[in-house]
């Protein structure tokens, strides 16, 4: 029926995608933005960086996987109703105190595809705003 050739070829093939899983390459299903500070916050009252964030997308995958590079051409962009940020690039500042956080939204194109994502900037007066 099968020569042993071919069957050496099969049990090759079958053993290459059991190894490699069978599995078909990740796709990009998000942007996982991450904001340095760490937490989001500036604080109004201070001189730059303190009273900035910056914001940095990485694409996450189907597979649950995060890229460890940043992806770059990304859009960056903040509702026009928080006025009391400066969105320049992917950089944040706070221009007065806000008891609500403000969200940035990342958006880039990835093989054709829009992906999106969302990191928020918290806006504090100074260090009366941190519970000790």
């Amino acid at each position: 029926m099968f020569s042993k050739g071919k069957v050496a070829l099969l049990v090759t093939a079958t053993l290459f995608l059991a190894v490699c899983g069978g599995k078909e390459k990740p796709v990009p299903t998000s942007l996982k933005v991450q904001t340095v500070p760490s937490d989001g916050i500036a604080y109004v009252n201070q001189a730059p960086p303190w009273n900035q964030v910056s914001f940095t997308a990485y694409l996450t995958y189907n597979d649950g996987h995060t890229d460890t590079s940043p992806i770059t051409d990304v859009q960056w962009a903040i509702d026009p109703q928080i006025y009391w940020v400066i969105l320049n690039g992917n950089v944040g500042t706070c221009l007065q105190p806000s008891l609500i956080s403000a969200f940035v939204h990342a958006t880039a194109q990835v093989n054709g595809v829009t992906i999106e994502g969302t990191g928020s900037i918290s806006c504090l007066s100074g260090q009366e705003d941190v519970w000790p």
